[in-house]
């Protein structure tokens, strides 16, 4: 492990290395670019500095979010009309610093509430107090602020995409994240985010790993959690997939430039002995520490009860086979059950990691971790190696030594009985995944041919598998090809032996059990169909009669809905009319709602009596009558009544347009609803202008007067003004009508 001070010298020198020049210092060339490493030394991430941000327009964290969340569109744009080496670099910058939050969305606020504070403190931060990296007061200072998470960052955080190599996945099936903090200046913390796809899978997480990482340091344990989004948050490890490592060491068997058939057939066997013995080399520690971790849950195996188990005591494979394979030819599964699936529900189960492949295990300095543990579960242990084995381009000597070593691992007395249910596992293995894959190429037009032919691929090596079965009766193995091949008619092909040969080979071996390969020769020259247009051209000579009759019939339907559509509404504009002038009419003549107020309220103020404060109110009901009448007259008010004919969203349709301010237009329609409060404010506010003004012709005009006019207009009057006289005032149109003819209508109605 390397100190602070020995990381900070090795970004210098690699600094001054790759970028140094006699006119940049160390401080200059650190805002260009910083380096991320693990406690090794080893560069996890490159990052843009400061100064790179600030040159392509990004500058702060804050600005650079905000310019990721933007749409598509807006983001080609800018890069179209800006400078173009400023624009790819910024585009880079974003597309490396944001994957996740641009696929979060809106909830990328809330992830991040749970990656640093979490549950009760849980997060990430409490992490890295518990490993000394940071301490309580750097948590306390955080979580003072509560609005960080809805406005700001307290650090900046970066996220690549660990492009994960699963080309039949879905772009909403998850994914793997790689979350960088900086902590402190050119000092940072790196996690792995894992984006579930289903939530199954997360809560299967949930459920066995944190459980794991209690009884063995082997796994990582989950140190946050985003419920909400499915996303799961563990330590980084710093190193490659052993897929990765397989590819990269291995070397060609072929020799182009050795002409002696003999000495070139030589070297291709030394080769491939040497790539078998260097693979060993690497298979065989992780699935060492796969049976160490399984034995581990051994010993601990009452915390594990809920987990799934498939074979004996468990879900049988026979039940399993039925299901994925998608058959209900009886004679087929009887057969199925007696050579493959009885041994196999036979066999003690173990704890097993249920997707034992190559990309699920990570090396760092040659010692391999095991990743992803939603699929974990009881079951036999030869099917974890059948899975680990399967694209890791083994012959069948180096295959069965590993097998061997793994039975004496699992200290398995019969090896005999290990070998013949790990050839059981395989055939099993095979059959599942041929139905898979041609299950997939039903759910992809893309690429339904390249998965159709991996499908057949696998469904080949399941036949030639069975016949090679020495523990299978002759007539078995006859009968059970003949049924397999007869139920999959239409769905798998067995292909001959140079087709095979020659599609197999276009197959990359050291790609993941969820890989399949695109557009290669043989596969595309066989399940290739003609181009989609002419396809289509062909669709179009055989139906186009039906094609033009259907677009005719669409077109009249849509015109006619709209006809229809403009009919229905008229009808219901005019009927809310008829009924909404109705009650408006029958609520004025009768006043019946309010005027029960009118004596109580009138009783609780000493300078108002009911005569005044009933003349108020019915001078309003009379001037709101003509309000009604114009706000109901389709002619005048067309478009309220076009955009929607319902009563309930007219409502501020019918609030006075003047005469009265919205406060204190306690006659309107809400009158319904609630009349005693409006009489009651009636009441209070007559009575205030009372005391205002002592004259009631001067009080009642004040009182349909908004609260700023009385205001204004007191002080300009010195507390009396006679409207008149028509003194010198800011008079507008609705004091110099409105207002006026409310209050003659009051007076009107107080001297009857």
């Amino acid at each position: 492990m390397k100190t602070k001070e020995q990381l900070k010298s090795l970004e210098e020198g690699i600094l001054m290395a790759s970028y140094g020049t006699n006119e940049m210092s160390i401080e200059e060339l650190k805002r260009m670019v910083r380096f991320v490493f693990d406690e090794n030394g080893e560069i996890i991430e490159k990052l843009p500095g400061i100064g790179t941000l600030e040159e392509s327009g990004l500058e702060t964290y804050k600005k650079q979010f905000r310019a990721a969340m933007k749409g598509p569109f807006a983001r080609f744009f800018r890069r179209v009309l800006g400078n173009r080496d400023i624009g790819e670099t910024r585009q880079e910058m974003l597309n490396h610093s944001h994957a996740l939050k641009q696929e979060l969305g809106k909830d990328w606020k809330r992830f991040y509430a749970n990656l640093l504070i979490g549950k009760n403190n849980q997060g990430l931060l409490m992490h890295l107090a518990e490993q000394g990296i940071i301490d309580e007061s750097y948590i306390e200072d955080i979580t003072k602020r509560t609005g960080w998470v809805f406005n700001r960052h307290p650090i900046p955080i970066y996220e690549v995409e660990v492009h994960q190599r699963t080309k039949q996945a879905l772009s909403n099936d998850g994914g793997l994240y790689k979350i960088i903090l900086e902590i402190r200046p050119d000092e940072f913390a790196t996690v792995f985010a894992k984006k579930h796809g289903k939530r199954d899978e997360y809560e299967r997480t949930l459920k066995v790993q944190p459980l794991l990482a209690e009884i063995t340091e082997k796994v990582s344990p989950i140190i946050a959690k985003d419920e909400y989004n499915n996303i799961t948050i563990e330590p980084y490890i710093n190193g490659e997939t052993l897929t990765q490592r397989l590819r990269r060491t291995s070397m060609n068997t072929e020799n182009p430039f050795v002409k002696d058939p003999v000495e070139r057939e030589k070297q291709t066997r030394q080769t491939i002995e040497l790539n078998d013995q260097n693979k060993k080399d690497m298979l065989i520690p992780a699935l060492d520490e796969l049976i160490d971790i399984s034995n581990a849950v051994e010993k601990n195996r009452e915390l594990f009860s809920g987990l799934r188990a498939l074979g004996k005591d468990g879900r049988s494979f026979t039940d399993w086979f039925k299901e994925k394979y998608n058959t209900n030819d009886a004679d087929l599964i009887a057969l199925v059950e007696k050579n493959i699936t009885s041994y196999l529900d036979s066999e003690d189960t173990v704890f097993c990691h249920g997707d034992a492949h190559t990309d699920n295990v990570i090396e760092q300095l040659h010692k391999p971790y095991w990743i992803d543990w939603e699929f974990a579960g009881f079951s036999i242990p030869q099917w974890d190696v059948v899975k680990f084995l399967k694209k890791a381009g083994l012959s069948e000597e180096a295959e069965a030594d590993v097998v061997a070593h793994v039975g004496k691992k699992r200290k398995y007395r019969d090896k005999e009985r290990f070998n013949i249910v790990y050839n059981k596992a395989k055939i099993f293995d095979r059959l599942a995944s041929a139905a898979k894959y041609h299950q997939l190429s039903l759910d992809s037009r893309l690429h339904s041919e390249e998965r159709q032919a991996q499908a057949d691929v696998y469904f080949t090596d399941a036949l030639d598998l069975i016949e090679a079965d020495k523990t299978i009766s002759e007539e078995d193995r006859f009968r059970l090809s003949g049924a397999l091949e007869k139920d999959a008619k239409g769905r798998l092909s067995r292909l001959a032996r140079e087709e095979y040969e020659k599609i197999a080979k276009e197959i990359d071996p050291y790609t993941s059990q969820s890989m399949e390969n695109f557009g290669t020769p043989s596969i595309m020259e066989k399940y290739s169909r003609p181009p989609l247009r002419e396809r289509l051209g062909k669709m179009w000579k055989k139906h186009k009669l039906k094609a033009a009759a259907g677009i005719a019939l669409i077109a009249a339907s849509v015109v006619g809905k709209f006809v229809y559509a403009d009919v229905k509404a008229e009808q219901a504009r005019e009927l809310t009319k008829i009924q909404r002038t109705s009650q408006y009419y029958s609520d004025i003549d009768r006043n019946d709602k309010l005027m029960p107020f009118v004596s109580k309220y009138a009783d609780k103020y000493d300078n108002v009596n009911e005569r005044e404060l009933s003349a108020v109110i019915n001078a309003a009901f009379q001037y709101n009558k003509r309000i009604a009448d114009d706000l109901l007259d389709y002619k005048k008010n067309p478009e309220p009544w076009a955009r929607d004919a319902g009563v309930k969203k007219k409502k501020e349709m019918f609030k006075l347009k003047n005469g009265l301010s919205e406060k204190q237009a306690f006659v309107k329609e809400e009158h319904l609803e609630d009349p005693e409060n409006n009489v009651f404010a009636a009441a209070k506010r007559l009575s205030d202008m009372k005391k205002l003004f002592p004259e009631l012709e001067d009080t009642i005009l004040a009182f349909y007067t908004s609260p700023e006019l009385v205001q204004k207009w007191k002080e300009k009057a010195d507390s009396y003004w006679d409207y008149s006289k028509e003194k010198e005032f800011e008079w507008d149109t609705a004091f110099k009508y409105s207002y006026r003819i409310l209050t003659d209508r009051a007076i009107a109605y107080l001297k009857k």
